[in-house]
């Protein structure tokens, strides 16, 4: 693997910054302390590079041996764990395997001290929850309570992370789940999750992750034989639009275009909402550069998963607004070399006809798979 220049600086900075906060304690310099109103023993006891901001206290506990039988596991049959197992069964296994690491790693130091007692600490969470009797209040004076030494100041852990964090604590003391055993719970779960997240990221943005891939009416300029007039008819849409009711109006003018009167109508208010909502990012950052997007010739090329590709039955006619749509398609099935599968509907196939839709996805799948 390539590394480039701005890599290799990027990682030599950050080498040398954690060199520097090992060696610059043991300078002794009076002028530099790692912590407001330090004294020369807690800047001693806090700094003394074991490693910065902590000491050597190696220990061993019940959860020591299976941490290092999970991470061994993981490194030396993990890789191969992960090419076999079913792309449905993989995030779950990833997320089932960080989750008992995790815990295992905690149960170092027994269960008490490791994970039931870990968000009850003094400047911890679960402290602050039972001060919070009035949330929309909380919410509303939570910028004014972080600076510290006022009579209601937040907890330490508290003021460092937005409201959110500490309401999740609350709510779940509300329901009957209070304590320090089921927000370590909470914790473990939610926090060993990103292992999964990660997997799902290198499927769907790594090629060599992917085991098959179906392009529905993909929107490239190249396999459209007239586009600017299909940018002409789209921009005269979303003009209108914003004249008649700014950026909503245009968003909403230009989501009937693309998926027909019927098929918008029938979202449900509260999708459609949050549609309308996003007006802004979408027309400002988000629609030219999508509509302008194509890969490169030598990416086409460097494509070797299962694929197929497909277009709406209903955007075959010529005289049909979105047969632009259709042509791009099959401009990409011929530079592929393989067929145009037809499903029923139009762009949004998938809201025409649903059942027909998925009726006739369910053997493309099948090839693939």
């Amino acid at each position: 693997m390539r590394i480039g220049r701005k890599e290799a600086v990027a990682v030599t900075v950050g080498a040398l910054l954690v060199i520097v906060a090992f060696v610059v304690p043991h300078l002794h310099l009076g002028i530099v302390t790692p912590l407001i109103h330090a004294s020369a023993q807690r800047f001693h006891d806090f700094a003394d590079t074991a490693p910065i901001f902590g000491w050597w206290n190696a220990h061993l506990g019940w959860g020591t041996i299976p941490a290092i039988v999970i991470g061994v596991a993981a490194v030396v049959w993990g890789q191969a764990a992960a090419l076999r197992l079913p792309w449905r069964v993989l995030p779950w296994a990833t997320w089932a395997t960080a989750c008992a690491w995790a815990f295992s790693l905690a149960m170092v130091d027994g269960w008490q001290r490791g994970f039931a007692g870990r968000l009850t600490a003094r400047h911890e969470y679960l402290r602050q929850v039972p001060t919070v009797t009035d949330i929309p209040q909380a919410v509303r004076t939570f910028a004014s309570r972080i600076p510290d030494f006022q009579p209601n100041s937040w907890i330490t852990h508290v003021s460092g992370h937005p409201p959110g964090a500490l309401l999740t604590f609350v709510w779940l003391d509300r329901i009957g789940l209070g304590g320090g055993a089921w927000a370590g719970l909470l914790c473990l779960l939610v926090g060993s999750s990103a292992a999964a997240a990660i997997v799902a990221n290198l499927a769907l943005r790594h090629a060599a992750a992917v085991r098959a891939v179906i392009f529905h009416e993909p929107l490239f300029p190249s396999g459209v034989t007239d586009i600017d007039a299909v940018r002409a008819r789209r921009r005269a849409v979303i003009e209108n639009g914003l004249a008649q009711g700014g950026p909503r109006g245009a968003i909403e003018a230009f989501l009937r275009s693309v998926a027909g009167d019927e098929v918008y109508d029938s979202l449900a208010p509260a999708l459609r909402d949050r549609l309308l909502g996003n007006a802004e990012v979408l027309m400002r950052v988000e629609l030219a550069p999508f509509v302008a997007y194509e890969p490169a010739p030598e990416e086409w090329a460097g494509l070797r998963t299962g694929r197929a590709v497909a277009a709406g039955a209903g955007s075959r006619r010529p005289d049909s607004p979105g047969h632009w749509r259709h042509e791009s398609a099959q401009a990409l099935a011929d530079r592929l070399a393989t067929d145009l599968v037809e499903l029923p509907g139009g762009h949004m196939g998938y809201l025409d006809e649903p059942q027909a839709f998925a009726d006739g996805l369910r053997p493309v799948l099948r090839a693939l798979a």
